[in-house]
């Protein structure tokens, strides 16, 4: 048993405050005496272990033990030291034994989804026949800007799914999403790329433009990517956020006459879904709306794929189910 091992062992069987008294822990110390690698690793068991027990030891539940335990593993992934599977190998000695099979079961297979999980997956076209730059970015203009990001005038990209990605970003939720702009267009290869992170994600975020609808492509030999993304993100019962970015919601949205038969049952639950939606920013005199579309974006995106990311661990089942 390496020394990592066996620390991990005497902090899981009692109090971080009661260790000193265990023999085999004045033993590891004595043999690890001098050795800075030893007790840097020693105190980072012993943090973990006191945050630990303030988030999951003084619950009085079982479900709650199991709740707060997530969450706190949650907060370490991705940690450069490995900190969550230190903090789930804690909680599997302190707290695991006591519960039930169910929440055994429970916090096992959700430990691996935060691992693997992204937040969300953010469905978007680069569809334009406008030639010059691209309708969307001229629409949103200043709200791109706001940002922090460049003029998106002349840019051919989509630059609202670029701002909405690092709004995602750089909330206080620090996010973990799938954004790949390159992909229309793009091999068999990429299309498994980014149809297994659609299946890694939480939430299908979708940006709702007319031009994803329009006859006009429909004898063009090319996939649309945004259905067979809805398409999969149905198939797999994602929690679905739709953002309109031409206008307003639902009268601006392409007639139904104008919409390519094949994509109808997208139209139709687009239609009538409650979809996000922006005031203009195409002109100075328009900034003024930059303020509510922000605070809307965060009440409605944000918030919304904060709610779907907590659904991890509120979900622990109860000491008697």
């Amino acid at each position: 048993m390496t020394s990592l091992e066996e620390l991990i062992e005497i902090y899981g069987g009692r109090e971080a405050k009661d260790v000193s008294k265990d023999q085999n822990y004045v033993r590891i110390c004595q043999e690890n005496d001098g050795n800075p690698i030893f007790h840097a690793e020693r105190f980072r068991i012993e943090n973990i272990k006191r945050k630990l027990e303030k988030e999951a030891g003084i619950q009085k539940t079982r479900q709650k033990q199991v709740k707060f335990a997530l969450r706190f593993f949650h907060r370490l992934v991705g940690s450069k030291d490995d900190e969550d599977e230190v903090c789930r190998r804690l909680t599997l000695a302190s707290y695991y034994p006591q519960w039930t099979d169910k929440q055994k079961l429970y916090f096992d297979e959700t430990c691996v989804l935060v691992k693997k999980k992204l937040d969300y997956f953010l469905s978007f076209t680069q569809r334009n026949r406008s030639g010059a730059g691209n309708p969307i970015n001229s629409y949103h203009r200043y709200l791109i800007q706001s940002i922090g990001l460049p003029d998106p005038k002349d840019s051919q990209e989509n630059e609202l799914a670029r701002m909405l990605d690092r709004l995602l970003q750089i909330s206080r939720y620090q996010f973990r999403g799938f954004f790949f702009p390159a992909h229309e267009g793009d091999s068999q290869q990429a299309t498994e790329k980014f149809l297994k992170a659609l299946d890694n994600s939480m939430v299908f975020i979708q940006i709702v433009q007319n031009e994803m609808f329009s006859k006009h492509y429909q004898h063009q030999n090319r996939p649309n990517y945004c259905y067979i993304e809805y398409k999969q993100a149905i198939e797999k019962k994602k929690e679905m956020i739709f953002i309109f970015a031409d206008g307003q919601h639902p009268q601006d949205l392409i007639p139904e006459e104008d919409a390519q038969f094949e994509f109808d049952d997208w139209y139709e639950l687009i239609l009538g879904a409650d979809c996000v939606h922006m005031e203009p920013t195409r002109i100075a005199d328009e900034r003024s709306n930059i303020p509510d579309s922000i605070d809307k974006l965060k009440k409605r995106l944000v918030e919304a794929v904060q709610r779907h990311r907590e659904t991890l661990w509120e979900g622990a089942p109860g000491d008697l189910d």
